[in-house]
């Protein structure tokens, strides 16, 4: 399993989503970056999204800190990660603060351009729950937040020709 992943499992220990684990959650982003982005992103972007697909709560709903995911993701590979600030900065713009709009939220995750990939998976990923145990309400909010975030779509570098 990946450090992000380890990381993930630990800072939400005891939590649940629903009447399920809440990795079960964490696990279903995941996978639905995969499945949206796997083809459209670099190796390296791919891992780096699935970091933050791991992690996308953890600032918001648990007591981690920078220091904390510096000092899981920050020793690797065997010369560090040189990718731990800017998760740590897509991790900021993906937890909505108390005193943030929903509005606004959304505005600073969409700058973020992996933090606004994540948020889209884990916006499909409410939205499927929430239409599993027929939600109105959250069905209405998941649906309304999608189209905030389709109407400007992350940018998508071309991949190199080493990529394929």
């Amino acid at each position: 399993m990946s450090r992000a992943y380890e990381l993930a499992k630990s800072a939400h220990k005891g939590q649940m989503y629903g009447c399920v684990p809440y990795t079960d959650h964490l696990s279903a982003v995941n996978k639905k970056c995969y499945e949206l982005y796997k083809d459209k992103l670099s190796e390296d972007d791919m891992y780096f999204v699935a970091s933050l697909a791991w992690l996308h709560d953890a600032f918001e709903d648990t007591d981690l800190t920078n220091e904390q995911v510096e000092n899981k993701m920050g020793h690797f590979p065997p010369n560090g990660w040189v990718r731990t600030t800017e998760l740590i900065q897509a991790m900021r713009a993906i937890s909505k603060r108390d005193s943030d709009s929903r509005s606004d939220y959304l505005k600073i995750c969409m700058m973020n351009r992996f933090a606004h990939m994540v948020k889209i998976a884990d916006t499909l990923c409410n939205l499927e729950c929430s239409l599993k145990s027929m939600e109105t309400r959250r069905i209405n909010k998941y649906t309304n937040q999608l189209n905030k975030l389709t109407k400007a779509l992350p940018a998508m570098p071309p991949r190199s020709d080493t990529d394929y």
